[in-house]
């Protein structure tokens, strides 16, 4: 079998060997909720623990957690699916060893293991409605509640519920932006300051999969028009990218949203239509869903920008976001209209606060990008992930640096 062994901070993580059992077994026995965390097995006695042990197949990404070299806990990785980019996780920590934050250790370790030696993006974890520290050791490694698990797992012939918790990995969201068919980016928003960019689109789009976490696009000709303008070139971004592509510019109905996902886009940005007609984007989360509907605020002096950022649309930031929130909204997208474009790095401060006011919700960010450390300042903020353009097409950024982002120091 093959064992894996890692360290974060004073914990670590060995696969769990037949021999750790008898270390285990005197902390979990006759205690049902322990056992399903450490052995999976209601064990009566060790013999039965040994034999249960020995006739499941080995996991290599079950793991007893020592720190100082005695076993504190368990943490597993289960339902892992490379395609989906995704896990699941479970984890224990003896009593003896809480109320000292190593649940939230523990779960930024496997955490860290997840997304940075397995590459994966996207983890799940559940945990009882009662089970508050639980809870609090999720939200500060960083996890959202995502909804309730109605009838999730059964404790004594009793069918409960659990909380289902979700995180996801640091994104990184190049933009092409798109006008008259052309790769562009524009200045402050200001249609009249454009820069253009010849590499060819295939192209352009390989490089950028190669280290990207989706691809963000804006139809610049669409977001003017009220309707999507170049199909063709978006139709071809999807054709070459090996990631997720969304799309903003041009969506105003659930019509729009509809014929775009049937393109391959994977999640349409509302922009203008969550001002002007907020219903269209209440139905999209209801139907659509939150994965693939998406939020994108452009702000001006913290009111809201709509038709390609020429009209102040006089409504305040925080008011349009909590609008949807009941209805199922999961991702923001805020652009700082002022730093768009200028290479003098993002309004942190307006994005932290405005994570930190719904912190439920993934907010990525927008606007002012121009090295590496701008984007790992924004990371350390706590923002969902960060898109940039300019700053990648005028070579600020190392496409080297960027495919090695999440790799871990040697």
């Amino acid at each position: 079998m093959k064992i894996i062994t890692f360290a974060y901070g004073d914990l670590t993580f060995r696969t769990f060997v037949r021999e750790d059992i008898a270390e285990v077994f005197p902390l979990i026995k006759d205690n049902w909720e322990l056992t399903q965390y450490m052995l999976w097995d209601p064990p009566s006695e060790i013999g039965e623990t040994y034999a249960a042990h020995d006739r499941r197949p080995h996991k290599p990404y079950g793991f007893a957690v020592r720190r100082g070299g005695v076993i504190i806990g368990r943490a597993s990785i289960r339902e892992v699916d490379h395609g989906a980019g995704s896990a699941d996780i479970g984890y224990w920590v003896h009593q003896s060893a809480q109320r000292q934050g190593l649940g939230t250790e523990l779960i930024k370790g496997l955490t860290q293991y997840i997304t940075q030696r397995m590459g994966l993006r996207k983890i799940t974890a559940q945990t009882f409605l009662g089970n508050i520290a639980s809870q609090k050791a999720l939200a500060k490694a960083g996890f959202r509640q995502v909804k309730r698990l109605t009838n999730a797992v059964e404790k004594n012939g009793e069918m409960l519920d659990e909380y289902l918790y979700e995180y996801e990995r640091f994104a990184l969201w190049p933009a092409i932006d798109l006008l008259g068919g052309d790769v562009v980016r524009l200045r402050q928003g200001d249609y009249a300051q454009v820069s253009t960019y010849t590499t060819a689109v295939p192209t352009l789009v390989a490089e950028l999969s190669t280290f990207a976490g989706g691809i963000h696009v804006v139809d610049l000709d669409g977001a003017k028009a009220g309707k999507r303008v170049n199909t063709a070139v978006i139709e071809q971004i999807v054709e070459h990218a090996t990631v997720p592509v969304e799309l903003g510019g041009g969506i105003r109905t659930l019509a729009d949203a509809r014929e775009t996902l049937a393109l391959g886009v994977s999640r349409v940005i509302y922009g203008s239509a969550a001002v002007q007609n907020p219903t269209v984007v209440e139905q999209a989360l209801q139907e659509l869903g939150p994965a693939q509907v998406v939020l994108g605020v452009d702000a001006r002096d913290g009111r809201v920008a709509t038709h390609g950022w020429e009209s102040d649309s006089g409504v305040m930031v925080d008011e349009l976001i909590e609008r949807f929130v009941p209805w199922g909204l999961r991702t923001v997208i805020s652009t700082d209209i002022a730093t768009d474009g200028m290479l003098q790095g993002p309004n942190l401060p307006s994005l932290r606060a405005l994570q930190g006011k719904f912190s439920q919700l993934r907010v990525i960010a927008s606007g002012g990008v121009a090295s590496v450390g701008d984007i790992r300042a924004t990371q350390a903020a706590g923002l969902a992930g960060v898109i940039f353009g300019k700053a990648y097409y005028e070579g600020r950024l190392p496409l080297r640096e960027l495919q090695n982002y999440y790799t871990p120091p040697a």
